[in-house]
Formats: structure tokens, sequence, C-alpha cells
């Protein structure tokens, strides 16, 4: 079983056992120790506001998997330019803006959504990657599935 350990960024900091530390460091450190590394972007999540900047910092050689949970074909495209190996996207973002993310990048997509049926049906049409939830569960298909654990800190491959 796959399993990438899951920071939560913000406000420029990684947020670990309740305690803010420098994110590009912290980053170092993680990849050190790890070849990828599941980054939830809090700030890009709620505000549309991901940290490009850290990410630039520390991505030479991109390991950084970024959920920033992009609202239009620019912020994917920021994103990609900042170094992320692969990145998470929601439904909310829309299929044809999707599409546009599928037509000019070619790397790693994965959606992420409320319901899994529901998302594995969406990314397979739109040919993303795969899927990751939130509150993993019994999921049916074939696309690659990966479910977010915050209480472990990690993120595993379920399916």
């Amino acid at each position: 079983m796959d399993v990438l350990p899951l920071v939560h960024v913000e406000q420029g900091t990684v947020i670990e056992a309740g305690r803010a530390t420098p994110a590009a460091p912290r980053f170092r450190e993680l990849h050190k120790e790890h070849d990828e590394v599941y980054v939830m972007d809090l700030d890009g999540i709620n505000y549309n506001r991901s940290h490009l900047d850290v990410y630039k910092k520390v991505s030479r050689k991109p390991f950084l998997w970024i959920d920033a949970l992009p609202r239009r074909v620019e912020d994917v495209i920021d994103l990609v330019v900042a170094g992320a190996k692969r990145i998470t996207v929601g439904e909310a973002m829309g299929d044809e803006s999707l599409r546009s993310v599928r037509d000019i990048y070619e790397g790693e997509l994965y959606l992420r959504g409320p319901d899994a049926g529901r998302a594995a049906v969406t990314a397979a049409r739109l040919g993303c990657e795969g899927i990751v939830l939130l509150e993993p569960g019994e999921v049916e298909g074939d696309l690659p599935t990966w479910g977010i654990y915050p209480d472990q800190q990690v993120v595993k491959k379920i399916a």
C-alpha cells in the first residue's frame, strides 16, 4: 500500500501537531525521507491563494502533490510552474475547465469530490489519473483512489 505524508500549509507554514513551522525547510526535511509529499494548501483551498513562492523554493525536482483545489485553468498552470508533481482539483471547477486543463496539462491530475462514485465517474470521463477522498470508503471502479487520513497525517492509496 502506498502511503504519503500529509502536511497542511497555512500562511506559509506547515501545521503539524498544532505547531507552525516554516514550510520550505520542513518540505526539504520531508523530501530527505520521502519521494513524495501530499500538501493540503489551506489558503489555496479556502481563499484561492496558493503558496506558489514556497513550492518554487523547494521544487528543483518535483516531489509535491499539491491539493489547493484550484478554481481556474490558470491556477492549475501556476501550480505546475511552481513545481507540483501531481495536482488535485475539485469537481467545483466544472467539466469545461477540467477538459481545458486536460488539454494543456499532461501531468498527473486527480479529482477530489464529496461523493466517491460521482468523483470516479467524472474523473474517468475527463481523463484524470484517479480520485482523492476526504472520507475514504468503498470505491468501485478501476481508477487509482487515495484517501486522506488527517488524524494519521497520511494519504493512502486505497484502490
